[in-house]
C-alpha cells in the first residue's frame, strides 16, 4: 500500500514537471515546422541549443529573424531568474515591446543576433531575450528596445544606439568588470574616508537604496551605468538601507527618500535634489553641478565606544529574551554602557566649548573677507552695466537668441577628444555655449573674435573653420579683408588678443581699463565686463585648440586658399636648427618612467631650493620655443592678403627672459583658480562651472595603465605636465617639488609639450613622432589634453587677476584695497 501511494506521488509530481516546462515554451505553428539550418552557425552553437527546439519570434519582429540558429532564445521571468541562479554565467537581455509595433525592436534585435555567437563564444555569457514587461519594470525600463548586461548578477543597462553591432560587443567587452562597490556599516567609513579624506582622494557618489522596494531597487541597472562613466573620475558604491541601519542613520536617509544620492567631497556632502534621475544628470552632478548648492560637513563616524555600546545592547536584548533570570544584569549593563557613553562624548563637547571664542573670531574674520569680494563684485558689476554699446553687431548687454548646432567641421577635433568621454561632452558644451548659445555677444562676433585668436598661431583649419560660421551667422564680408575693416571695438581687442596668446602674464588692470573704463573718450571702442569675459574666453580656448590641431598633426583645413597658408608660416632658420638638435632619439620609454616614478615614491629631495629647481623646471635647454622674441622675425607683411591681428613678430618668450622684471612669480597660494571661477561665474555661471569642471576633469583623469602596463598610479606624471606648462607661464605652487619635472619628463617630452602650449605653429613631425612611443594614441591625446587645460587655466589665471586688480581702480573712496600685485 506504501509503495504504490509512493509510486502514485512520483507520477503526479512528474506531470507538474512537465506543466512548469510546457508553460515557459510558447508554441506557435512556426515552431513545428523550422526551417533548414545554416551550417555556419550550426558548427558554433552548442550542443544543448540545437537539441533544444527552436524558441518562437517576438510578435512584432519580422519572419525572417526568427526560427533558425541565428536567433535568440526567448524567455519570461522565470528562466531569468534560473539562469542567474548560476552564478559562473553572466547574462545579456535584450528587451522588446511585444504588444506594440516596434520596428526599432526588429532592427536592434537583428544587430544583437549578429554578435550572439561573439558573445557566447566566451563560454561564461548566455544571451536571451524577453517581452515580459514585469522583467523591464524590475530592471526600471520604461522604453525599447533595451539590453541589460548581468555580471555576477549585478546589472548594467546599455546606454547607448543599435545601428552597429560592433559598438554594442565593444561596449559588452568594455563593461565586463563591475565598477559599483557595496558598502556596508562595517565597511563605508574605511573604504570612503568621508569624514577626513586625503589630500587628492577621489571623491565619493553613494546611492542608498532598498531592496525591497521594486521601484528603488529597479535603479541599480543605471547606477551601474553611471559608475562607468565616472570611473578613474569619482568613486561609485552602493547601500542597502534595510540591512545597513547605521549608515542610513548617519545621513539621515527616510524611506520616502528612494533611491537618494550623496556626493562626499572633501569632508562635505551634498545631496542630489533634482527630480531627473538619469545618467547624465547624475554623471554632471557629481562632476561639477555638486558645486551649485552649499556642502554640508560629514558627520563624524561611530567611535569605538558607540560600537560597543551597539553590540553590547544587542547582546544584552538577546539575553533577555532567552534568560528572564539574566534580566536585572542585562538591564543594569546597558545603563553602565550608556553612562559610560555619555562621559565619553560630553567631554569633547567641553573642550569645544572651551575653543569655541577662536572658531567665532575665524568665523567673524571670513565673513569681513566675504564682505570685501561682494563689494569688488559689485562694484564691477555695477561698471558693467552702466555702458550699453548699442552697436548691431554686439547686442548690447545680451543677445538673445537660441542654441544653434554645432556644423560638422567640429567633429575633426572631437574624433580624438572622443577617446576620452567625459571629457569630450564638456568640451562640446563649451564650445556650443560660447560660440551658439545667447550671450553677451552675437555669433558673428564671437567668430570673428575666434578667427583673431587662430591668427595669433597661424592654425589653418580654425581659421577656415571660423570664417566659413562668421559668414553663416550673418557676418559681414567686409570684415573678412582684415581687422582694419571691422568695428573699433574690435581692433582694440587686438592687444588683448596677442598677450593673452604669446604673454599672459602682461595682461594687466591697466589694460583691462583701457578697454572697459567708464567716461572713455572713444565709447566706439568701450567693452563691458559681460562682453570683455566672453571675448576671452573664446580666445583662450580658441589658442589652446590651435594648440591641440598642431599637436595632432592630423587636422586640415578645407577652404584656405594656399596663399594665406604660405603667408601665415613662419620658418625661422635658427628655430630649424635648433629644433633638429632636440629631435634625438627619445630614451624616456615607458619602463623608464616606471621606474622614475617608483623612486620619486621611496625618495625626498632634502636641501634643494625652491626658487632655483622651478627656474631649473621650465628650462627644457633652448632659450625659448624658437627665439619668438619681439625682434625675432622682421619680415615685411604683405597688404594684399587679409590680417585678422597686427604685430605678427610678438611671439612667446619664457618668463625667465621677460623684458618687464616687475611682474613677479603668479604665486597660487596669493590667488587660486577658486578666486577665477566666482569673478567668471558673476558674468557667466554656466561657463564658469564648465571651466571648472574641464580643469578638474582632466587633472585627476586617469585609468591606471601606461602602455602596456596596468594598475599605475600616474599621479606623479600628471603633475609634472600639468606643473610644468604652469611655470613656463610664471606660475608657481608652493607645495610642489619641481625637480619632479625633470626626473619625469625628459628633454624631448619637455621641448614637445612647451611647443605645444607656447608655439604650437612650430611643432613638425620630427617633435611629434620622438615622444610617448610607448603610449597609447588615448594616452597621447591624454596628455595634449592636460598640456592644453593647464595653459588655458593660466590665461584664465592672469586674466581673472588683473580683472580683480582693474576693481580696485573703481572702489569707491573710503574703501582701500591692496591690489594682487
Amino acid at each position: 500500500m506504501r509503495v504504490a501511494s509512493l509510486l502514485l506521488l512520483a507520477v503526479l509530481l512528474l506531470q507538474v514537471e512537465a506543466r512548469k516546462k510546457d508553460k515557459n515554451l510558447k508554441v506557435t505553428v512556426a515552431d513545428e515546422v523550422p526551417p533548414p539550418k545554416k551550417a555556419a552557425k550550426a558548427d558554433k552553437k552548442s550542443s544543448a541549443r540545437a537539441a533544444s527546439p527552436p524558441p518562437p519570434p517576438p510578435k512584432n519582429v519580422q519572419q525572417h529573424h526568427v526560427d533558425d540558429d541565428n536567433s535568440i532564445d526567448d524567455v519570461d521571468e522565470d528562466r531569468i531568474d534560473e539562469i542567474l541562479r548560476d552564478a559562473t554565467k553572466n547574462l545579456v537581455i535584450f528587451l522588446y515591446d511585444g504588444k506594440v509595433p516596434c520596428p526599432t525592436c526588429a532592427e536592434a534585435l537583428s544587430e544583437v543576433e549578429e554578435i550572439d555567437d561573439d558573445i557566447e563564444a566566451t563560454g561564461y555569457v548566455q544571451v536571451v531575450k524577453t517581452d515580459d514587461r514585469a522583467v523591464a519594470r524590475e530592471l526600471g525600463i520604461n522604453t525599447f528596445p533595451a539590453l541589460v548586461y548581468f555580471r555576477r548578477k549585478n546589472p548594467i543597462l546599455y546606454d547607448g544606439d543599435f545601428k552597429d553591432s560592433e559598438t554594442v560587443l565593444r561596449w559588452l567587452r568594455s563593461h565586463d568588470e563591475v565598477a559599483t562597490l557595496d558598502l556596508t556599516d562595517d565597511n563605508f567609513e574605511t573604504r570612503t574616508d568621508s569624514h577626513s579624506p586625503d589630500e587628492g582622494a577621489l571623491d565619493w557618489f553613494v546611492m542608498f537604496y532598498d531592496a525591497d522596494e521594486g521601484s528603488c531597487n529597479s535603479f541599480i541597472p543605471l547606477w551601474e551605468t553611471v559608475a562607468h562613466k565616472l570611473r578613474g573620475l569619482v568613486n561609485v558604491g552602493k547601500v542597502e538601507t534595510s540591512v545597513n541601519d547605521d549608515v542610513s542613520e548617519r545621513f539621515h536617509i527616510d524611506d520616502k527618500d528612494c533611491p537618494a544620492f550623496l556626493l562626499f567631497h572633501r569632508g562635505k556632502v551634498y545631496r542630489y535634489k533634482d527630480s531627473a534621475k538619469d545618467v547624465r544628470s547624475l554623471t554632471n552632478f557629481a562632476l561639477h553641478k555638486y558645486k551649485e548648492q552649499r556642502g554640508h560637513r560629514v558627520p563624524e563616524p561611530p567611535t569605538a565606544i558607540e560600537h560597543l555600546y551597539e553590540f553590547t545592547k544587542e547582546k544584552v536584548l538577546d539575553i533577555m529574551d532567552d534568560s528572564q533570570m539574566m534580566s536585572v544584569i542585562g538591564v543594569g549593563g546597558l545603563i553602565l554602557v550608556v553612562a559610560i557613553t555619555l562621559v565619553v562624548k560630553a567631554y569633547p563637547l567641553k573642550r569645544r566649548h572651551e575653543n569655541a571664542p577662536s572658531e567665532n573670531c575665524l568665523r567673524r574674520q571670513e565673513l569681513v573677507r566675504e564682505r570685501k569680494t561682494r563689494v569688488r563684485l559689485r562694484v564691477g558689476r555695477n561698471s558693467a552695466t552702466e555702458y550699453n554699446n548699442n552697436n548691431r553687431f554686439f547686442g548690447g548687454v545680451l543677445s538673445t537668441g537660441t542654441r544653434r548646432n554645432m556644423p560638422t567641421s567640429w567633429e575633426k577635433i572631437f574624433d580624438y577628444t572622443s577617446q576620452h568621454n567625459t571629457y569630450d561632452d564638456l568640451l562640446r558644451q563649451t564650445i556650443n555655449l560660447i560660440f551658439y548659445a545667447p550671450g553677451a555677444l552675437s555669433p558673428c562676433v564671437r567668430h570673428y573674435i575666434a578667427l583673431m585668436a587662430a591668427t595669433r598661431h597661424r592654425c589653418f583649419f580654425l581659421i577656415d573653420l571660423h570664417r566659413t560660421e562668421f559668414l553663416r551667422e550673418g557676418g559681414d564680408p567686409d570684415w573678412l579683408q582684415g581687422l582694419t575693416h571691422s568695428e573699433p571695438k574690435l581692433m582694440a581687442l587686438d592687444e588683448l588678443n596677442m598677450i593673452l596668446a604669446h604673454q599672459p602674464w602682461m595682461c594687466t588692470a591697466n589694460l583691462i581699463n583701457g578697454l572697459a573704463r567708464l567716461g572713455s573718450p572713444s565709447p566706439a571702442t568701450q567693452w563691458t565686463l559681460a562682453e570683455l569675459t566672453q571675448a576671452v574666453v573664446i580666445m583662450a580656448q580658441t589658442h589652446v585648440l590651435c594648440s591641440f590641431v598642431y599637436a595632432i598633426g592630423d587636422i586640415e583645413p578645407t577652404n584656405l586658399a594656399p596663399a594665406e597658408m604660405q603667408f601665415l608660416k613662419c620658418d625661422d632658420e635658427e628655430y630649424v636648427a635648433r629644433n633638429k638638435e632636440n629631435s634625438q632619439e627619445s630614451i624616456g620609454e615607458v619602463e623608464e618612467l616606471l621606474r622614475r616614478m617608483e623612486n620619486l615614491e621611496t625618495t625626498v629631495t632634502e636641501g634643494a631650493q625652491h626658487e632655483t629647481t622651478f627656474n631649473n623646471a621650465i628650462s627644457d635647454g633652448s632659450d625659448s620655443t624658437g627665439g619668438d622674441s619681439p625682434e625675432s622675425d622682421d619680415r615685411e607683411v604683405d597688404v594684399s592678403l587679409p590680417v585678422f591681428s597686427t604685430n605678427p613678430q610678438f611671439g612667446y618668450v619664457d618668463f625667465n627672459n621677460r623684458r618687464d622684471k616687475s611682474i613677479k612669480t603668479f604665486k597660487i597660494h596669493e590667488f587660486s583658480w577658486d578666486h577665477g571661477f566666482n569673478l567668471i561665474s558673476e558674468r557667466n555661471h554656466d561657463l564658469g562651472s564648465l571651466l571648472d569642471a574641464k580643469f578638474a576633469l582632466i587633472q585627476k583623469l586617469t585609468y591606471s595603465f601606461m602602455g602596456t602596463y596596468t594598475d599605475v598610479n600616474t599621479r606623479k606624471y600628471r603633475m609634472a605636465v600639468w606643473n610644468y606648462i604652469q611655470a613656463l607661464y610664471g606660475i608657481r605652487y608652493d607645495d610642489y617639488e619641481y625637480s619632479e619635472v625633470n626626473v619625469l619628463l625628459d628633454r624631448p617630452t619637455k621641448t614637445f609639450i612647451k611647443h605645444v602650449a607656447c608655439s604650437p605653429h612650430k611643432l613638425n613631425e620630427d617633435l611629434r613622432h620622438n615622444v610617448m612611443n610607448g603610449f597609447k594614441i588615448s594616452e597621447k591625446v591624454h596628455v595634449i589634453l592636460m598640456v592644453i587645460e593647464a595653459r588655458l587655466q593660466a590665461t584664465m589665471l592672469h586674466f581673472t587677476r588683473a580683472l580683480t586688480n582693474f576693481y580696485t581702480l573703481t572702489i569707491p573712496k573710503g574703501v582701500h584695497l591692496r591690489p594682487l600685485d
